[in-house]
């Protein structure tokens, strides 16, 4: 994976830290991995337990020289020590950095384009031109056919803070008692979710500004193999490419052949994962569910089924810059702190894209 240029600048090339980083890219996809999420890449041969120990006290011997903290030196004599407070958590925002892209593209590398840069940085995506020249008969005494323009122009995207507080033991992380590695890997599991509900969520209003026109629309309501099959020819039509299919798993298991008392082998994949692969010339992908707003509840609509060309995706995701945090001193009665870490995003709808929708 290629290191972003403030994790470089931060690693200053030393070899001990940018080994950390990317021993902590393979435990992140190990993570994962052990979370049901399939298709990532890991070193096989090491157990998940050796590899957050070898993290853990890779962590702790980055953060203890970044503190200026001398070999021998008995940590616990150290722990309110101000330079340990920021290089813990320097070094855990940069972590977080290195391996959120892995988690944003497994949410969202199927329906929106995504780019990073730097902190204060505004984002430029440019709009491809959907679909085909026209092209026109001519007269033999005709100069001019109708003037069309093939380059759309640009959404600009400034990304926006957003942060999240938790309460930390940084006496417990340190000492090993508490883990380092699984709180990183929570926080940048955490913040890809932000961003994807931030995502889906101007995806799925987007939908309401669709035409629903019976011959010329893009969204219809009510699923049949006819209306999906007619959504994403206009699609592929006016793209020039072949779309995706794209829904939760609950609103995937809906596609299925119109044709009465369909036969479905007990062993086929669609029973297996609990949808088809690919359906009527068209692949397939499933969107993983995320937490809701309230306890227990999904944050993806499971009753539309997204029709997405393959390029020139509706959906744009600016992140910006190195992530930041904030903490507080040991002001609890148990000596715990707490700490916010900032992270700088935004989303954008690109006018005129063009992308279905089945509501079922």
């Amino acid at each position: 994976m290629k290191l972003q240029n403030h994790i470089l600048a931060f690693a200053k090339n030393d070899n001990e830290t940018i080994k950390l980083f990317n021993s902590f890219s393979d435990y992140y996809n190990h993570f994962l991995s052990n979370k049901g999420v399939e298709g990532l890449d890991y070193k096989a041969d090491v157990t998940f337990a050796e590899k957050e120990t070898a993290i853990n006290e890779a962590m702790v011997s980055e953060i203890m020289k970044r503190a200026n903290v001398s070999s021998g030196t008995d940590i616990r004599e150290q722990m309110d020590s101000p330079m340990i407070q920021w290089a813990s958590f320097a070094i855990i925002s940069n972590l977080v950095d290195t391996v959120l892209p892995v988690s944003l593209e497994q949410y969202l590398g199927s329906w929106a384009d995504i780019q990073y840069g730097g902190y204060g940085d505004i984002f430029e995506f440019r709009k491809s031109f959907n679909g085909f020249l026209k092209v026109t008969k001519a007269g033999r005494a005709q100069r001019l056919a109708e003037l069309q323009r093939i380059v759309p122009g640009a959404l600009k995207i400034e990304p926006e803070p957003h942060m999240l507080t938790m309460e930390t033991d940084l006496y417990r992380l340190i000492l090993g008692l508490d883990s380092l590695a699984e709180m990183t890997a929570l926080v940048a599991r955490s913040m890809a979710n932000a961003i994807a509900v931030e995502a889906m969520g101007a995806l799925a209003n987007a939908v309401s500004g669709l035409s629903n026109d019976a011959t010329t629309g893009l969204r219809v309501a009510g699923y049949s193999q006819a209306n999906l099959m007619a959504i994403a020819s206009r699609v592929e039509a006016w793209t020039g490419t072949t779309p995706w299919i794209i829904g939760t798993g609950v609103a995937l298991s809906s596609i299925v052949p119109s044709a009465t008392g369909a036969n479905i082998p007990v062993d086929s994949n669609y029973v297996a994962i609990g949808h088809v692969t690919s359906a009527f010339g068209y692949p397939v992908f499933r969107l993983p569910q995320i937490p809701g707003a309230t306890a227990y509840g999904t944050g993806l609509d499971d009753e539309i089924l997204y029709i997405i060309p393959s390029a020139g995706k509706p959906i744009k995701v600016a992140v910006g810059g190195e992530m930041r945090n904030t903490t507080s001193t040991f002001e609890f009665a148990n000596l715990k702190q707490t700490v916010t870490m900032f992270k700088d995003f935004g989303v954008g709808l690109a006018t005129g894209a063009v992308f279905g929708a089945v509501e079922l």
